[in-house]
């Protein structure tokens, strides 16, 4: 990818290396928009045929530069964000493979962003649709369990359990099926449906209330010739910082959820008399 550097640039040589038409008549926005997006400063006056180039993008400046370069992300994206899902797959370990909610988690703990499930999800999905990510066949097996409307519980399991789990399902299934066909009805696509929901609530009931499932392999793709490297080594320079970020609002959550705790309980001595409260 072509850097640019601190320095004047003769409107042609810059035409040429964004890709742009000299002559065109929105020559000028076209330059000052990419140049904008990409996070450098420059002086472009008016009628001038030079463009200078006044800062270079650093740090997080530049991560997001390449990102949007390389993956085409837009303004709304959280560029650290998206770099540390990129890092996570070489990075953390069995992130490869694993649910959603569990690689959202996995992120906050190893670098302290806190991003939901499901924009994981479509992040994962622009990069397939860009060669970046891979699926493959391997997989790993996991239940899960609703312990609370807002939490799941989820854990890793062996092959042989999930296996039990599907063969109980399965065999309840053709129960069921046969069950609905012998009583007369000939509805055969909602006889799947239905079976296929009493047996897994069966099954669901049998395990627990375990549910269990499989998650494919994604890996970073071999052929992907983007600025990985030099994304990985900004993200290691961030990541800490981020880190002791959350380390310290934690630390300032904790300290005020304790003095809430305190001032309820002196609310509660203050309208308490021998041990009884007063009404």
């Amino acid at each position: 990818m072509i850097q640019l550097e601190n320095r004047a640039y003769p409107k042609v040589e810059m035409a040429e290396l964004l890709g742009l038409d000299p002559k065109n008549k929105n020559f000028k926005r076209a330059v000052e928009t990419t140049l904008t997006s990409w996070g450098y400063k420059y002086e472009f006056p008016p009628y001038s045929k030079t463009i200078t180039i006044t800062y270079i993008p650093e740090g997080e400046d530049k991560l997001a530069e390449l990102l949007i370069r390389d993956y085409g992300i837009d303004v709304r994206t959280n560029p650290v964000e998206f770099a540390c899902f990129l890092h996570a797959f070489n990075h953390i370990d069995g992130f490869i493979s694993m649910p959603w909610g569990e690689r959202a988690k996995a992120m906050a703990d190893c670098y302290g962003v806190e991003v939901c499930d499901r924009t994981l999800r479509n992040w994962a999905n622009k990069l397939f649709t860009s060669g970046t990510l891979m699926k493959c066949a391997e997989k790993t097996y996991w239940k899960s369990a609703k312990i609370s409307d807002t939490e799941t519980l989820r854990e890793p399991v062996e092959k042989s359990e999930f296996s039990e789990f599907y063969k109980y399902r399965r065999e309840a299934q053709s129960k069921a099926m046969a069950d609905m066909i012998l009583a007369g009805r000939t509805d055969y696509e909602e006889i799947r449906k239905e079976s296929w929901t009493q047996a897994h609530f069966a099954a669901m009931n049998e395990f627990k209330g375990w549910c269990y499932f499989s998650c494919k392999t994604i890996l970073l793709s071999a052929f992907d010739d983007k600025d990985l490297a030099e994304i990985f080594e900004l993200v290691e320079e961030i990541a800490p910082i981020l880190i002791e970020g959350k380390r310290r609002d934690d630390e300032i959550m904790n300290q005020l959820r304790k003095q809430k705790e305190l001032e309820v309980q002196a609310e509660i001595a203050r309208l308490t008399q021998n041990g009884e409260f007063i009404f």
